[in-house]
């Protein structure tokens, strides 16, 4: 099962792939170093809540789009396209 963070982390990754950014990136614009930030994407570490808040700034969108589920519509799709 997908837990919170594992989706915050998730949506985070589509953003960057969309806006071309890296991990070095990232880290600099949120005052972390890339090793902490990898630590984050590999789920060995937790994102806090303040640096949450700046990749939302940085990336122009608001926070609550970093927290969001697939909808039905879109899990099903992704559902399908694995099989």
């Amino acid at each position: 099962m997908i837990d919170i963070n594992d989706r915050v982390i998730k949506n985070i990754k589509d953003i960057m792939i969309k806006k071309n950014l890296n991990q070095n990136r990232i880290a600099e614009n949120i005052g972390q170093t890339r090793q902490a930030v990898s630590l984050c994407f590999s789920r060995k570490r937790n994102m806090t809540l303040e640096n949450i808040e700046k990749l939302s700034n940085y990336f122009d969108v608001e926070i609550q789009d970093l927290f969001k589920w697939p909808t039905r519509v879109s899990l099903m799709k992704l559902i399908v396209s694995k099989n």
